[in-house]
């Protein structure tokens, strides 16, 4: 019975101890752990280049890796667990680094980690006021900002990199999705994008979508579009509620397209963009663009 109840007691304060030094941590990202926690650190690297591609709040093998990298380069132990340490000086460096090389940034600028200025005060009110961010706006951009930024771009549908451009701005603003009608800024934007679209500046509106490369080579997928058309570049699978298929529309940086496909990923503002290769669709990734419908 003494030998029982001192291994239950054992057990009990092993537990505790456990748990104690777990609280005082804080911070605990490791592999296949998920939430906000995991989506700042990732932002962290990915601002400091041990990390690319999006901050998805996911823990997986290309994390750990980046956290390894950055824990060997600052001297810490390697393990891949981004506690308190290691975040707090990861968020440390971040800062410094691009607070140093940077000025103020202006209300309408692009506004990410480590900025600081009226533009990142403006982002933090609109964040706040839609339930994304808490607290006050202090005019500097941290890691709960960049956080809360690629939260509201993932609801929206945007890439979620914690970035504050015109698109993410317009979606902030009440002014996203939907078409615009075709300024004289944008016709001056559409002929200075290599000489392609002066000639359809004055036939159509502007549509902001977030685009993503595919081919027929992706695991997956089929040569043939919904419309039974060969899967090529210059076809575009698109929500034919938001976009109708026929569609003809203008990419800059891609060209003409035809609305041929659909998918089932695709929902309002989201469009893939085909191209002849996997090679080509993979080096395009996923892009916020502004898509030029065609009168």
């Amino acid at each position: 019975m003494r030998r029982q109840t001192a291994l239950v007691l054992g057990v009990l304060m092993f537990w505790l101890c456990f748990c104690g030094i777990a609280m005082a941590s804080g911070m605990l990202v490791k592999e296949g752990v998920r939430g906000d926690d995991v989506r700042r650190v990732q932002l962290l690297l990915i601002s400091r280049g041990y990390l690319t591609g999006e901050a998805d709040g996911v823990c997986g093998k290309d994390t750990v890796k980046a956290i390894e990298q950055f824990q060997r380069e600052a001297g810490l132990e390697a393990d891949g667990i981004c506690g308190q340490e290691t975040f707090d000086l990861l968020e440390k460096q971040a800062k410094e680094r691009e607070v140093a090389e940077t000025e103020e940034v202006p209300v309408g600028g692009v506004v990410k980690l480590g900025l600081h200025g009226p533009g990142v005060s403006h982002v933090q009110e609109l964040l706040i006021a839609k339930g994304y961010l808490s607290g006050t706006a202090d005019g500097v951009c941290g890691s709960q900002t960049a956080s809360a930024i690629a939260r509201f771009q993932e609801a929206m549908g945007l890439k979620a990199d914690g970035v504050c451009g015109s698109l993410t701005y317009a979606a902030l603003e009440g002014d996203f999705p939907g078409p615009v009608e075709q300024s004289e800024e944008h016709e001056e934007a559409g002929q200075s994008d290599e000489g392609h679209y002066q000639q359809h500046a004055d036939k159509g509106h502007v549509v902001y979508v977030s685009a993503t490369g595919y081919s027929a080579y992706d695991p997956g997928n089929h040569n043939r579009t919904a419309s039974g058309t060969l899967v090529r570049k210059g076809v575009i699978a698109v929500d034919p509620s938001f976009i109708p298929l026929g569609t003809r529309v203008y990419i800059p940086g891609y060209g003409e397209a035809v609305a041929e496909d659909v998918g089932l990923d695709i929902k309002g503002n989201r469009i893939d963009v085909a191209f002849d290769t996997r090679e080509e669709a993979m080096a395009y990734g996923r892009q916020d663009v502004e898509l030029y419908i065609i009168e």
